[in-house]
């Protein structure tokens, strides 16, 4: 794939991104005068449990659509996920109505607890989707989406308020912006060839066995990787210092979900063709390196620089320490913008057991260094600031690894 090609794939899939982060972003000021602390708690508890829920319920044969070379097969795959994803949703909501008062008792609300079923399918089958798109190259249509889900929550937010049902307004609207991007998607698709050959599933099912075998656990030390530093700040400091770091954690990464996801998406469907081929993927692998560096360092760099002053001035004099603690994880982020397409590299060459180990090891590196850290260093400062140097180096060693393993 050319340079420019790439460059512009990768433009439309994040151009969505950037568009729904900035609509969420821009009404969060006015959403969060009319409800409540606790409704948005509420809805942070709930789209938790739903994305891991719904991490387990496509069993991650999502990743799989893009690895085939048949187009039917890829087309397979994706029944496949989506079928996997809607029958356990099924279970699941059969495990709520059997033991309803027991799960009520991680909610004060039952109504809540219901929605999570509907809320697991509707990710699961949206995951599915978007990655038959991205097999298809049809970047617009996932930006578009992106776009759709973004703004209809946000409608469905405001009419909850005119409609006076705070209460629920912010997780229907989540629920039903899935909905509509889902719709989007399903419009685009070929409905006629929606049969089923159970056989064929089950053969696929197995042919891909090791995305449940290994891609689940990843994925959750995955996710746990990204929870576990605030949880350990928690532990051994305060909740304080957890919002100080939130803040800093939220503004770092939004080039990694608005640039480096769209880099990851394209990269994984073009490494898959190429894979297919038996063409050689190493080429392309530093073009994109090279284009990430060009970037990401200028953004991470002036972010860094900019930070104190910048969140002092927005939010006030008693978010300074967020910016303090801005500037020194800004290696921890910039690491984790890069890695992003390239954990593609272990699955098409079915490596998943390197990729394991390496998050079993980042989640050890973060325990042992944050540990260590409280034991022998005063400063939450000093010690944030040597975890987000060494998660670098590990990020880039991972890096290495992934573009030897390319290697003929």
């Amino acid at each position: 794939m050319k340079s420019k090609e790439f460059s512009k794939s990768a433009f439309l899939v994040s151009r969505g991104a950037f568009i729904s982060q900035v609509l969420m972003l821009g009404f969060t000021p006015v959403l969060s005068r009319i409800y409540a602390p606790e409704h948005f708690g509420a809805l942070s508890v709930f789209t938790g449990v739903t994305a891991i829920f719904a991490l387990i319920f496509t069993l991650k044969y999502e990743l799989a659509i893009v690895l085939p070379a048949e187009h039917n097969t890829a087309f397979q795959v994706m029944k496949l996920t989506i079928l996997i994803s809607l029958g356990l949703s099924f279970v699941f909501f059969l495990l709520l109505l059997l033991f309803v008062n027991a799960f009520s008792l991680l909610s004060d609300n039952k109504i809540y607890i219901f929605f999570l079923p509907l809320s697991t399918f509707l990710i699961g089958l949206f995951a599915a989707l978007q990655q038959w798109f991205l097999r298809n190259k049809n970047y617009k249509l996932i930006s578009l989406a992106q776009i759709i889900l973004a703004a209809t929550t946000i409608i469905i937010n405001i009419i909850c308020i005119l409609l006076k049902n705070t209460h629920y307004g912010l997780i229907i609207g989540y629920i039903i912006g899935y909905i509509c991007a889902c719709i989007v998607l399903l419009v685009k698709l070929n409905l006629t060839k929606l049969s089923l050959k159970f056989s064929l599933l089950y053969s696929l099912a197995s042919r891909y066995k090791e995305f449940p075998r290994f891609m689940i656990l990843t994925a959750l030390l995955s996710t746990l990787s990204y929870q576990l530093i605030p949880l350990l700040i928690e532990y051994f400091y305060s909740t304080a210092e957890v919002g100080f770091f939130s803040i800093a954690n939220r503004i770092l990464m939004l080039p990694t979900i608005v640039i480096g996801t769209a880099i990851g998406n394209v990269f994984r469907v073009e490494t898959s063709i190429m894979h297919n081929n038996n063409q050689d993927i190493r080429p392309l692998f530093r073009k994109v390196l090279k284009k990430q560096l060009l970037i990401g360092i200028p953004i991470f760099t002036s972010v860094a620089v900019v930070a104190p002053l910048m969140l002092t001035y927005v939010l006030g004099k008693q978010w300074y320490v967020a910016g303090i603690y801005t500037r020194y994880i800004s290696f921890m982020a910039f690491g984790f913008f890069l890695i992003q397409p390239y954990n593609n590299i272990f699955i098409i060459k079915g490596k998943h057991e390197i990729n394991m180990i390496s998050q079993i090891c980042l989640i050890c590196l973060i325990i042992l260094t944050v540990y260590f850290g409280k034991l022998y260093l005063s400063s939450l400062t000093v010690v944030i600031s040597i975890l987000s140097v060494m998660i670098f180096f590990f990020l880039s060693l991972n890096i290495f690894i992934s573009y030897r393993v390319l290697k003929p």
